[in-house]
């Protein structure tokens, strides 16, 4: 299953939370959902900073005037 560039949905980062609550490694957890362990830890960490399993807004880049 190639995943990747896709963001993870509310539903997967609740299950990911409660896999992880329930004791699970972050290898185990990956195998379950299907998803890199360095995304897994991404969702924990973000939701053990803000206890919020919405993702963080993306900034939008800036273009230089002088750039083509």
């Amino acid at each position: 299953m190639d995943l990747k560039g896709k963001e993870i949905t509310p539903e997967g980062r609740k299950i990911i939370i409660k896999l992880r609550n329930e004791g699970k490694t972050l290898r185990e957890i990956d195998k379950i959902v299907g998803r890199t362990h360095s995304s897994i830890q991404r969702v924990i960490n973000n939701f053990t900073s803000s206890k919020s399993i919405i993702s963080k807004p993306r900034s939008a880049s800036v273009k230089r005037a002088d750039c083509p």
